[in-house]
């Protein structure tokens, strides 16, 4: 038995090796559209250039097999030779792969005119996608695009083109071969009900297909047909839909020259048909009955729907109205001569012209687009290019005078004093090219710029990294800033070196109190009301102008200078250098030691002194210091000595394993009255930091001060320590009931230390206030937590948000090549946030925010990490929106020159307001807001 399961066994042997020397080795390649392909041919013969010939097949196309390459050489005769190359390795190249691609390769190698060796066969799959309607932008690139509209549908159809010896079904089955469409993340669009997802197929080929309505947010979209192969990613092709903004300015502009067109001859028509008519005209001309227009056929539907409802509903035919409405925008005609000359009544020219003007704006508003950024960049100035290259758009309020009111407070709104006049005003939009973007509503004259760009919409359609140029009289910087927009003043015009205009003294009118000729002056281009003047009351004298001499001329151009320059001639005492390197040491923490550095001491004796200049050692300028401190100690006390008031501030921090305690002192200069501030100490804590500790130490500095019965606060951050250090020694007199019970601590306390208060005898320490920004920064991280941990609302998405983030962190901090692929990529690294450093949490959040998603889906999964979904980077985006007025009022409150106490309740009131209007745009972070 044994025996004949041996034999089988050589039997199978043979069996395999025979075969495989008759069929040869068999390869897969997968390839998209477009892209370039490489055929290997596992040759191991030296010169094998000479000696390999590739051959492709492909029943569909061809009655037979086609030699692209012939021992060497390519067969000119073929439509792709010029797209064909051979390596070294007699590998096949195939440049620009079309779907016409797909079929058998074969590698065959010959010596001496004999063949040596198995055949390679390569099959070569190609995945193309293509787009219905089409498009004359469409090409067949693994990066296609498609220049249409929105709101039409398209069909994208993806199609695996293979080898035609086996049935997609058998594929799908047999090889796991599976075609998805996706998002720019990486989801499945089957998910998605918006996207209608069809597989099928023909005889050999696999077909996907993706029908949708193309909706205004889906420009610049990106969408991806996968391909992958026993669940392994193999090629995908990408498709990009680009509105044309081209064509809709071509249509607009054809239909308004052919609507124009027919108002033309219309209005000739009807001057021909009123001279023929003479005398014989009937008054009722409301009611006449007129031949009707022939208009194109595209318009023909449209008037006559117009003319049976507008004629009844003003009594006057259609066209009548539109020429009404023309007339008034083109020429600005009164109502009254407008009714006079279509012999209607005011009223009814007044009616006409309110519907017609709201048609056409509903109508015709769709016409005036806001640009994608790509299209604002491609379609630049030059010169907008070179000077300013990051402008999305001009802004300027422009006003229209209005007729005076009858109503007192409709004539309040809308005067300007700016016209001194009744106007309405709008704000205008424009693109570096010139097209028009954006207008708002209108508003009264009194409305400020900055109330228009705030109230208009037009800040919607900005997004963060846009640059708006604006002139200096719209203060909106601070509008701008809260989006992440930046903000251009408009240049001004370049104006003569004869600008100022001078008014001869001898035409001026003189005031009877006055007997001097004074002259006048004001700039050519300037809106001075002085200029105003002149041109109103004094439109007849001739002014001169006034020139500018050569010497004004040298004293202007020459500019200040920037930096002072070094001066080493310049002697100094030794006291003066002395308390410079002090100074410099001290103030930027520097080791004693750098006084003993050779460069130092190189550059020290660069400074030329009176007596020679004498270098301190280590040793010595540690006396120094000694000495300078107990001086400037003895001028603190003294100055305290004629203070009547004075405030604290105490801090612990711990450092290398070691802790600290700091206090500092803030007082009002008498005369001055300025604030001023000094640091009273800082000094090493050791052991625990309780209560006792912390009120001895600090009854300590005050009295080394003489502020004990001076201070009249100090304060800290919220630790229960220092709460209750002041709770238990403030002395009875501001002691009350009313204190807050929430914050104590339930303590046990050695009943001996209790009846032992020989070490506490003394001790009384000022009223406790508490920091608002360690308050506010508690806010910001600790209660926000909690806050959304405890809402089931926003718990899941705030947990697996940050979860993401974190790995994201800790993997880009730890990791070197993990740090470099993100600088690569985004160009910036990640921050990482520490519980000790305020605003780190959400700085780091914000920098993640920055990354566009389809980058953080690369760096995730070359990361190996989970990637961060849509709804999750919606959330951190509202939550860095909502967090970011927190940290600016942070940053104002812990601000060392500018804040003062009438700060706080300022900037509180502003976050509010701030905080109140974020809430109306939330979708997904509403649980973050109470």
């Amino acid at each position: 038995m044994a025996d004949k399961c041996d034999l089988c066994l050589l039997g199978l042997v043979i069996l395999s090796s025979l075969l495989t020397g008759i069929s040869g080795v068999k390869d897969h390649v997968f390839i998209s559209s477009g892209e370039n392909v490489h055929l290997s041919c596992n040759n191991a013969l030296s010169d094998c250039k000479s000696k390999t010939t590739w051959i492709y097949y492909n029943r569909f196309r061809h009655s037979g097999t086609v030699a692209l390459i012939e021992l060497g050489i390519k067969n000119k005769d073929t439509e792709r030779h010029e797209r064909l190359s051979l390596e070294s390795d007699c590998s096949l190249n195939i440049k620009n792969v079309t779907e016409e691609d797909y079929g058998l390769y074969t590698c065959r190698k010959y010596v001496n005119g004999q063949k040596q060796g198995p055949d390679v066969d390569v099959y070569l799959h190609v995945l193309h996608v293509s787009v219905s309607p089409k498009s004359s932008s469409s090409s067949s690139s693994s990066s296609s695009q498609t220049e249409i509209s929105p709101g039409r549908s398209v069909t994208l159809s993806c199609q695996l083109y293979s080898d035609p010896g086996f049935s997609c079904d058998y594929r799908v089955r047999s090889e796991g071969v599976e075609l998805l469409w996706v998002n720019q993340a990486g989801v499945d669009l089957k998910t998605d009900s918006r996207y209608q997802i069809l597989s099928s197929s023909d005889q050999y080929h696999c077909i996907i297909t993706l029908t949708t309505t193309l909706l205004n947010e889906d420009n610049n979209r990106e969408w991806r047909c996968r391909l992958t192969h026993r669940n392994q990613l193999q090629t995908s092709v990408r498709y990009t839909v680009k509105y044309s903004v081209t064509v809709i300015v071509i249509v607009v502009a054809a239909s308004f020259a052919l609507l124009l067109l027919a108002l033309i001859l219309w209005v000739i028509r009807k001057k021909r048909a009123d001279d023929e008519q003479g005398d014989s005209t009937t008054d009722d001309h409301e009611t006449a009955q007129m031949e009707p227009l022939q208009l194109p056929h595209q318009y023909s539907d449209a008037c006559t729907q117009w003319e049976q409802f507008y004629t009844l509903k003003f009594k006057m035919h259609v066209m009548d109205q539109i020429l009404i409405t023309m007339m008034k925008l083109k020429l600005n005609l009164l109502q009254g001569d407008l009714a006079e000359r279509f012999d209607v009544s005011q009223s009814a020219v007044s009616r006409i012209l309110s519907y017609w003007i709201d048609t056409m704006e509903e109508h015709t508003r769709v016409y005036i687009p806001w640009l994608p950024r790509e299209t604002i960049r491609s379609t630049m100035p030059q010169c907008f290019k070179e000077n300013f290259p990051n402008t999305t758009c001009i802004i300027d309020c422009s006003e229209t005078t209005l007729q005076k009111a009858h109503n007192l407070d409709s004539r309040g709104e809308s005067y300007s004093h700016y016209y001194s006049n009744n106007t309405l005003k709008y704000l205008v939009a424009i693109a570096p090219c010139g097209l028009i973007m954006f207008i708002s509503p209108t508003y009264g004259g009194r409305c400020s710029d900055k109330f228009i760009t705030q109230e208009s919409g037009f800040l919607d359609y900005l997004q963060p990294g846009d640059e708006v140029m604006a002139d200096r009289g719209f203060t909106i910087r601070d509008l701008l800033f809260e989006r992440e927009v930046g903000d251009t003043v408009a240049p001004r015009r370049p104006t003569s070196p004869l600008t100022p205009w001078q008014c001869p003294s001898e035409e001026l009118p003189h005031s009877p109190e006055t007997t001097d000729n004074r002259v006048l002056s004001t700039a050519i281009n300037s809106n001075s009301n002085l200029s105003k003047h002149l041109q109103k009351l004094h439109a007849s004298t001739k002014l001169e102008a006034n020139p500018v001499s050569v010497d004004t001329l040298e004293v202007s151009q020459a500019p200040p200078a920037k930096q002072q320059r070094l001066d080493f001639n310049r002697t100094v005492s030794q006291g003066q250098i002395n308390k410079a390197i002090a100074r410099y040491v001290v103030e930027n923490m520097q080791p004693v030691s750098t006084v003993e550095s050779p460069a130092f001491r190189q550059l020290v004796s660069m400074i030329t002194c009176s007596g020679g200049t004498q270098q301190m050692g280590r040793k010595t300028f540690s006396n120094y210091l000694d000495k300078e401190y107990s001086k400037m100690e003895s001028e603190l006390k003294t100055t305290f000595e004629g203070l009547d008031y004075i405030a604290t501030t105490a801090d612990i921090w711990s450092v290398h394993n070691k802790s600290f305690l700091g206090m500092t002192a803030h007082w009002i200069n008498t005369a001055t009255p300025k604030r001023q501030k000094a640091a009273l100490a800082y000094k090493r804590i050791k052991g625990r930091h309780t209560y006792d500790v912390i009120a001895a130490e600090i009854d300590h500095i005050h009295s080394l001060y003489g502020l004990s019965m001076k201070a009249t606060a100090t304060v800290t951050d919220n630790g229960s320590n220092f709460v209750k250090a002041f709770q238990m020694y403030l002395p009875e007199s501001l002691s009350g009931d009313d204190d807050d019970e929430e914050d104590e601590e339930v303590t046990f306390t050695n009943v001996a230390d209790v009846l032992d208060t020989s070490t506490e005898e003394g001790i009384v320490l000022p009223p406790n206030l508490r920091c608002a920004s360690h308050t506010l920064n508690l806010i910001s991280c600790s209660d926000v937590d909690k806050w959304l941990l405890s809402n089931p609302g926003t718990k899941g998405i705030y947990r697996s948000a940050t979860a993401k983030c974190t790995a994201l962190w800790s993997k880009a901090s730890r990791s070197t090549l993990a740090s470099e692929l993100v600088g690569d990529l985004v160009g910036k690294k990640l921050l990482v946030p520490f519980s000790t450093r305020w605003n780190s949490f959400y700085d780091a959040v914000a920098r993640i925010v920055e990354i566009p998603m389809t980058d953080l889906s690369t760096i995730s999964n070359r990361l190996e990490l989970k990637c961060i979904g849509e709804r999750e980077f919606q959330f951190l985006r509202e939550y860095c929106a909502i967090m970011k007025p927190l940290t600016v009022a942070l940053d104002v409150l812990q601000g060392e020159e500018n804040c003062y106490y009438g700060t706080l309740l300022p900037t509180i009131e502003v976050l509010m307001s701030k905080l109140l209007e974020i809430k109306e745009g939330l979708t997904i972070a509403t649980g973050l807001m109470p």
